[in-house]
């Protein structure tokens, strides 16, 4: 993620200085000094135990190789064996790309950096922002008795989805965030964005199937992108019959494809 980030946003990010009052307030798992534990100890009253009895089942060396980890991870990126002052944003890019141990931190202090700045517009988007809420494939014994993840971890127990998944769009000083929802394989998504989920009028929009130039624009970026092996903008007349069996949908689309293909082979 930050090595796309340094290539999408290189020159900016060369001259992009770093305000240092809101630099090293963050730890290696992203969370900000200021902030509340985000993984509090909490009663469940249906398994009548704590969230954290998995501990109870730990061996003594299980506990010692887990005090050990703790201790390593007492450090952050501002730590001054570190990067305790970088001078530009690219700075802490670069620390976090070479640096893997410490690239969510980066992460953390780079999203700070973004919410923050008057010099440069930003703007965050996210896809599938529902999917963020269900429990991930991510197995784990400490999850046994949560009767919602049932063995799996929450996406808000992983530090860097906890970071990126923040529906905060509003915090953000000069610039927007911008999260799209899929409810292809999900039930009960109909609802009305201001009276069932508290959003503000003006803060929702229902994408239309796209328009005849937006899906040609869209055939031409999957084919540069790799998305599809061949341009289908050449000849045109093929891309004006498949906008008239999808009408621009691009689900419709997917499925076209796949059966002429198979027809095709």
């Amino acid at each position: 993620m930050l090595a796309d980030f340094a290539i999408s946003n290189e020159q900016v990010l060369r001259d992009w200085e770093v305000d240092q009052s809101l630099y090293g307030k963050y730890d290696l798992s992203g969370i900000k000094d200021s902030e509340n534990e985000p993984c509090p100890r909490v009663w469940d009253p249906v398994h009548m135990c704590w969230s954290d009895s998995w501990k109870e089942k730990l061996y003594d060396v299980e506990v010692n190789y887990y005090d050990q980890q703790y201790d390593l991870m007492a450090f952050r990126l501002s730590s001054q064996d570190k990067l305790p002052e970088p001078r530009y944003i690219s700075d802490i890019v670069n620390f976090g790309i070479a640096n893997p141990e410490l690239a969510t931190n980066a992460v953390a202090e780079l999203l700070e950096q973004l919410y923050h700045t008057d010099k440069y517009q930003v703007m965050i988007t996210t896809d599938g922002y529902n999917q963020w809420f269900q429990p991930s494939r991510l197995t784990s014994f400490r999850y046994q008795n949560n009767r919602h993840a049932r063995g799996l971890i929450p996406p808000h127990d992983l530090a860097l989805v906890r970071l990126l998944m923040r529906f905060d769009g509003n915090f953000m000083r000069n610039g927007v965030k911008l999260a799209a929802t899929t409810h292809k394989h999900e039930f009960n998504v109909i609802c009305d964005p201001v009276k069932d989920m508290d959003f503000y009028d003006g803060y929702h929009c229902r994408m239309s199937n796209l328009t005849l130039n937006d899906f040609r624009n869209a055939m031409d970026y999957y084919a540069i992108t790799g998305w599809m092996h061949e341009s289908l903008t050449d000849p045109e007349w093929q891309l004006e019959n498949l906008f008239m069996e999808t009408q621009g949908n691009w689900a419709k689309f997917r499925q076209q494809r796949e059966k002429a293909l198979r027809i095709y082979y």
